[in-house]
């Protein structure tokens, strides 16, 4: 298994190459801990995109080392401690679908 990432906005990959293709390979609902789109749902930095993919994966100790390079790094992680659990042990890809709805949920304007 390996893991890539494209260091560019979504919006421009999605007009070079149509959002069909990368739909089934998006991370699940995680919020940004980084000073820019801080709190703001999925708009991750990239660090924080294959970091995330890394805890998933069962590579804790390897993303925590990656986010520790940046202030905010712990943030992202405090943020996103319990989403990133329950995902990391979901045993298929329609629980971790069903779990990043839950926490979707939370976050969208009806739920203020």
């Amino acid at each position: 298994m390996g893991h890539s990432a494209i260091d560019c906005s979504w919006n421009r990959l999605r007009r070079l190459s149509g959002t069909e293709r990368y739909a089934v390979r998006q991370l699940p609902f995680l919020l940004a801990g980084n000073p820019v789109n801080y709190a703001m749902p999925r708009k991750l930095s990239t660090v924080e995109a294959i970091s995330a993919a890394l805890i998933i994966a069962g590579f804790g100790d390897f993303a925590g080392e990656l986010l520790s390079k940046f202030k905010w790094g712990p943030t992202f992680l405090s943020l996103n401690r319990e989403p990133l659990s329950s995902y990391s042990i979901a045993v298929s890809p329609d629980e971790v679908r069903r779990i990043s709805q839950e926490y979707g949920d939370q976050y969208s304007p009806q739920a203020h």
